[in-house]
This record gives C-alpha cells, structure tokens and sequence, in this order.
C-alpha cells in the first residue's frame, strides 16, 4: 500500500483554500452545535443531525458533507 498521495501536485488555489476554509468553519460551527445540545459525534444520532439541517441553508449544508464523511469513516460518529 502506498503512502502517496494521488492529489495533484502544486499551489493551491485561491478558490479551493476560501472553499476548504469554509469547510472547517462550517465543521467548527457543526461542533459547537453539538456541544450546546450535550451531544457527542458519538452520540449524535440521524434526527439530531435532521435537526442542525433543517436550520441551515443549503450552500452550508454542502459545506458541511466531508466533515461528516470524514467522521463517519473514522469511526467518530455513527455511519
């Protein structure tokens, strides 16, 4: 298995950075969320997650997608 990334190699640019930057503000935001309602990734189950939809627009809906893919994989919340 190779360690090697298979993204490509270069700068990154400006569009991808501002987008991978609302990513993290939008999983922070998600996070905080969570902690006000006393829940844990762990914890959350789907009408939690319904919950925090429903209130939020669609653009930061999007956002918000490989924060909870990435966790889901990662075994941090339910899949």
């Amino acid at each position: 298995m190779s360690t090697q990334s298979t993204a490509p190699r270069g700068p990154v640019s400006r569009t991808t950075r501002n987008d991978l930057g609302q990513q993290v503000l939008r999983a922070g935001d998600f996070l905080d969320w969570a902690r006000q309602q006393t829940l844990t990734l762990a914890a959350l189950r789907q009408n939690d997650l319904d919950r925090w939809l429903v209130d939020h627009r669609p653009h930061k809906r999007q956002l918000l997608k490989p924060f909870l893919a990435w966790a889901a994989r990662a075994g941090h919340m339910p899949g």
